[in-house]
């Protein structure tokens, strides 16, 4: 009689191949779903930079390095300075994935940090304000990419505030043009340096994750390769063994 295959060692390892298999196969597939999708090839999401404002668009005194005057005054029901104030519209070109802040000196009146209001899926819009007669010495916005460019469109300027003294008393007139609904907010982040872009690394390299998900694709064939091992496995063993001639 010819010698009967050990079925229980084999089927056990067999069984344990295909648990491990089908392990391995479900945790790549999750790994898979979880991934986010990420643009690849020449459609990479490109990194975020500061973009430096040199006076492009209606400044007076042009690509210097500035200070800056508004050269364009025009209504506008999106600007609304305060009495003796001037309301500045700078665009963003081009943006990036966000958040976008323009960084601006003024002269007098320090520095201020005002968030920009993205049009549709467009170009970024920052409004600022000053006191008429300051000038701009420094500008730039965040969130900007290689091809962005920061323009001053145009200005608002609110009423003019003027002042007339005597010996007996003084006395102050203003006119009303209108009024102010929106407000600056103040900060102390320094100005970035004129005429240096300013490169912040994307969250995650393509590099980064084609090694992710070749781990991932990894698991899923080292998963289906058990599972096959642990098939041929059991074939094997409920194969007849051969007889011996006696």
């Amino acid at each position: 009689m010819g010698r009967r295959t050990p079925f229980g060692p084999v089927l056990r390892a067999a069984f344990v191949a295909i648990v491990i298999g089908s392990v391995l196969v479900a945790a790549g597939a999750l790994a898979r779903a979880e991934q986010p999708v990420t643009p690849s090839g020449p459609h990479d999401v490109q990194p975020l930079t500061t973009i430096v404002y040199t006076g492009n668009g209606s400044a007076e005194g042009g690509n210097t390095p500035g200070p800056w005057t508004c050269g364009s005054f025009q209504d506008d029901p999106n600007i609304n300075p305060d009495p003796g104030q001037t309301g500045y519209l700078f665009i963003l070109t081009n943006p990036g994935a966000g958040p976008w802040n323009l960084t601006i000196t003024f002269n007098p009146g320090g520095q201020q940090v005002v968030p920009g209001v993205q049009q549709g899926n467009g170009s970024i819009h920052f409004i600022v304000y000053a006191d008429q007669g300051a000038v701009i010495t420094a500008a730039s916005a965040s969130g900007g990419t290689s091809d962005s460019n920061l323009t001053m469109s145009h200005c608002t300027q609110g009423a003019l505030v003027t002042t007339t003294s005597s010996l007996a008393e003084e006395t102050t007139t203003t006119t009303v043009v209108s009024t102010s609904t929106s407000g600056v907010s103040e900060s102390s982040v320094p100005a970035s340096v004129l005429g240096e872009t300013v490169t912040v690394a994307p969250a995650a390299t393509s590099a980064q994750l084609a090694f992710t998900g070749g781990i991932q694709w990894g698991l899923v064939a080292g998963g289906i390769a058990l599972m096959i091992a642990g098939a041929s496995l059991v074939v094997a063993a409920r194969r007849p063994a051969p007889r011996r001639s006696g």
